[in-house]
Parts: structure tokens; C-alpha cells; sequence
């Protein structure tokens, strides 16, 4: 479950994500509230403000929370067991109901991080393959070394 939902924050958006999304919030709430002028005359008057913005930050943080393990549940069960092959060619993805396979030239990016490769055919499609598949440091590091050869990296 942590691994998919640290995959659903990386294929978040930029405008988001908790550092874009807050000072947006805040500035909101400081505009329709007191303004900026009399915020940066008198500050405490900002104290409001930033309650509010901390009471919406944390309402949309479990909301995000929860989503997300509602929707790692569904995925689970709908899905099944994961399987993915990176060759030559391209990528197999293998699930209890379905089989994909994408040539190389189809995907449009790959992020990857220490434990994590994300390897995009859409904005917001990949595939995933987290260290956790691979049952050696050899493969993990062979398969990091393919995908960066094929797919440009974004």
C-alpha cells in the first residue's frame, strides 16, 4: 500500500502539490479576508487566516489519504498479482486480467528514484517498478540501466 500510494504522489501534478497548493490557499484567504494590506500592517490579524489554511490543509490531506487507500483496495482486488518484463523490444505488463505490451518507442518518459522507476506512456500512465520486484541488486540496477537507454528521461 505505501508503495502505491507514494507512486500516486509522484504522478500528482505540480499545481497539486502541498507547496504550491498552500501558499495558493493562504494568499486566497488573506485576499478575501483582511487584504494584503492590513496583513502586513497589522499581522495578527493574519491569525485567522492561517488557522483556516491549516484546517484545509489537513481536511485535504486525509481526504487525499483516504482516497488513496480506497483506491489501493479497488486496485488490489480488480487487479491481482503484477508482473511486469522489460526487454529489448519494450515492456510487458502482466496482471491476473490483462497483458499489455509497449515497444519502446511508445513511452514518453521515465522518472526514477532509489528504490522506484516510473516509466510513462501518457501523462499520467506508467508503469511502475519498484525495487521490490527484482530479487537481485544486479537486475534492478540492469533493468535502471535499459530503461534509462530507451526512454528519455523526465
Amino acid at each position: 500500500m505505501n508503495e502505491f500510494l507514494r507512486i500516486q504522489r509522484m504522478c500528482t501534478p505540480v499545481w497539486a502539490r502541498w507547496y504550491v497548493f498552500s501558499p495558493c490557499v493562504l494568499s486566497s484567504l488573506v485576499l478575501l479576508g483582511a487584504g494584503w494590506s492590513k496583513a502586513i500592517s497589522e499581522p495578527t490579524s493574519l491569525l485567522s487566516d492561517l488557522i483556516l489554511t491549516a484546517f484545509i490543509l489537513v481536511a485535504v490531506a486525509a481526504i487525499t489519504r483516504y482516497s488513496g487507500v480506497k483506491a489501493w483496495r479497488r486496485t488490489t482486488l480488480l487487479v491481482g498479482a503484477i508482473r511486469g518484463v522489460a526487454t529489448d523490444w519494450g515492456i510487458e505488463w502482466t496482471t491476473a486480467n490483462t497483458t499489455s505490451k509497449f515497444e519502446w518507442s511508445k513511452f514518453v518518459k521515465v522518472r526514477q528514484e532509489r528504490d522506484l522507476s516510473l516509466v510513462f506512456y501518457a501523462a499520467r500512465g506508467l508503469f511502475y517498478f519498484p525495487r521490490s520486484f527484482f530479487t537481485s541488486e544486479h537486475e534492478w540496477h540492469q533493468f535502471n540501466k535499459l530503461v534509462r537507454s530507451r526512454v528519455k528521461k523526465g
